[in-house]
């Protein structure tokens, strides 16, 4: 099992009389979810994936929603806290609310997958007694759990890039620039991981969700896994069967090649996010394998340029 501290992300904190329904009005999700998780010792409560809309259904933020001593606490990235923060000052008007960013917890996260290996703790860290752990709902098929642990001094373990590309062969960023890309929720396939309720009462941005829902709105691109043709090539050595998942199904179904000689490529080399130059979409995560996430507008393409090398590309969810 992958063991890692998440350096990017940050925990806010929001209290009040007034904090649920403040909340329940800016997120896609339906907090009452984490309101009603029932108690006991051999019940591991999920965190809410949770999206904060501009009124025209752009994404501005994406959170993780838990509860902790009596708040409502937010695990969300370092460059989206502050425009949190910002929402919330817009938004408050009269509310009994208060927030802010807790600089004394660290976000950590386990995971099991075919690139968990490379970060695999052979110790079992210790953590002190206020420590809470959720589990994270988006992917049930890397078993990931978050830790949230409140203290001064955080813990290094394992590399973020690998737990990256965990999500990544299952089709979900957890980077994004929102406010320079202006994307709906479906451009990323967020509905797909949770991120949305469709039973919940108003919203920001609830109009065009439900727009979208009914087919009178189309979201602009199609979320496509990238891979470099070299990947394709056949191994020296046998390799394992290629694990079941997002990744490997899109090469096997759309593509009908081998996912083995991929998968072996991407997940045993060192990842390292590289800068990717393409003119025709644009390239989410890109690693030094040559397999990436990328949003390609709907239109259809067979292979695409990027860096200069030709790639093929697949929806990374059909």
């Amino acid at each position: 099992m992958g063991f890692i501290r998440l350096c990017s992300r940050k925990i806010l904190s929001l209290v009040g009389s007034d904090s649920v329904k403040f909340l329940q009005g800016l997120i896609t999700n339906d907090i009452q979810r984490i309101e009603s998780v029932p108690k006991g010792e051999y019940v591991m409560p999920n965190v809410l994936p949770s999206l904060f809309l501009a009124s025209n259904g752009r994404v501005e933020a994406e959170a993780l929603v838990f509860k902790h001593d009596h708040a409502l606490m937010l695990d969300t990235d370092s460059t989206s806290a502050e425009r949190i923060l910002n929402i919330f000052q817009r938004r408050k008007l009269s509310a009994q609310v208060e927030f802010s960013i807790l600089n004394n917890a660290n976000v950590y996260a386990t995971f099991t997958g075919v690139s968990a290996n490379k970060c695999d703790s052979k110790e079992s860290p210790h953590f002190n007694v206020n420590t809470v752990k959720y589990m994270d709902p988006r992917i049930r098929s890397i078993k990931s759990q978050r830790m949230y642990e409140f203290a001064e001094v955080p813990k290094d373990f394992g590399v973020e890039n690998d737990y990256e590309l965990a999500l990544a062969i299952e089709g979900l960023v957890s980077h994004v620039n929102w406010p320079s890309l202006s994307l709906m929720p479906q451009d990323l396939n967020f509905q797909h991981f949770g991120y949305i309720s469709n039973q919940k009462g108003c919203y920001v941005g609830q109009e065009f969700m439900n727009r979208i829902a009914n087919r009178t709105l189309i979201n602009k691109y199609h979320l496509c896994f990238v891979f470099n043709k070299h990947l394709f090539e056949p191994l020296d050595s046998e390799v394992p069967e290629a694990p079941d998942c997002a990744a490997t199904r899109a090469i096997a179904n759309q593509l009908g090649m081998d996912p083995k000689p991929v998968l072996a490529r991407i997940c045993n080399s060192n990842a390292r996010k590289l800068e990717a130059q393409c003119s025709d979409l644009i390239t989410l995560i890109y690693c030094n394998s040559g397999f990436g996430l990328s949003l390609v507008p709907r239109k259809q393409f067979k292979h695409v340029t990027i860096n200069g090398q030709q790639h093929l590309i697949a929806l990374a969810h059909t």
